[in-house]
């Protein structure tokens, strides 16, 4: 794994990865040409992103509030769908008969 260096230069401030066997030498930044010093692979700081599982409101009785409801998908039924233009027309036609 290669080590991840920011630049100190304020006027730079380009990340980069350098190499593992190059950790605790100095070197130039392939951009503003400046001489930083490398951390070893042990002092590199590791920032985790946090755990979403865990994370987030939680009511009185230890259920997550803010969390979303899975949603099933409902199939098309071709039944339903009849029914429901057969009324339509049948309204629609009395509707013109008695006007």
């Amino acid at each position: 794994m290669a080590i991840q260096v920011t630049c100190p230069n304020p006027k730079c401030l380009t990340r980069f990865n350098v190499a593992d066997k190059f950790g605790g030498q100095k070197g130039p930044c392939p951009k503003c040409k400046t001489i930083i010093q490398i951390p070893k692979k042990e002092e590199e700081v590791v920032i985790h992103a946090p755990d979403h599982s865990e994370a987030g409101a939680v009511g009185a009785g230890g259920r997550h509030v803010l969390k979303t409801f899975k949603r099933t998908d409902t199939k098309f039924q071709p039944l339903v769908f009849t029914a429901v233009a057969g009324l339509v027309l049948v309204a629609l036609l009395v509707a013109l008969v008695v006007r």
